[in-house]
């Protein structure tokens, strides 16, 4: 069965500019959520023909979007964590046709943000699955600490 969630979708987006930080239980709909979000903001209106958002007022401009999907990152320490971050970053940036010259991850995300938005575009920046390292070390408090 699938639940119509655009119409909360176009409420959210149709607010002015800020970040939204969606959290529910696991299995619980935020990647499909994250999904229709990124096919909504790539302007392919199409794919919601018959749902809510598919008749509203929305412009379907196409934005730049850079979806980070954090359980593609395995790391057992914080230092294992920033190298596949920034390997990470720099196959998005590579995805995006740019190219990253800073080493830190912080660093990095900055560029690839500017870079991206240059041509004078917005930037829509999904994160899935943000809590995951995290539940993959809550048993090592020190780990979870750093």
């Amino acid at each position: 069965m699938y639940v119509d969630k655009t119409r909360e979708i176009y409420r959210m987006i149709s607010k002015p500019e800020g970040q939204f930080f969606l959290s529910r239980p696991r299995r619980f709909g935020k990647s499909l959520t994250l999904s229709t979000l990124e096919s909504v903001f790539k302007g392919e209106k199409e794919l919601f023909k018959g749902l809510y958002i598919y008749d509203q007022p929305y412009d379907w401009k196409p934005y730049p979007i850079i979806r980070l999907a954090m359980n593609k990152l395995s790391a057992a320490t914080c230092a294992e964590f920033e190298e596949n971050l920034a390997s990470e970053l720099d196959w998005l940036g590579s995805q995006q046709g740019i190219s990253l010259s800073a080493s830190r991850p912080v660093a990095k995300f900055r560029e690839m943000i500017q870079q991206i938005s240059a041509g004078g575009d917005k930037v829509v920046i999904l994160v899935d699955e943000y809590d995951k390292l995290i539940l993959d070390n809550i048993l090592d408090r020190e780990e979870v600490l750093k």
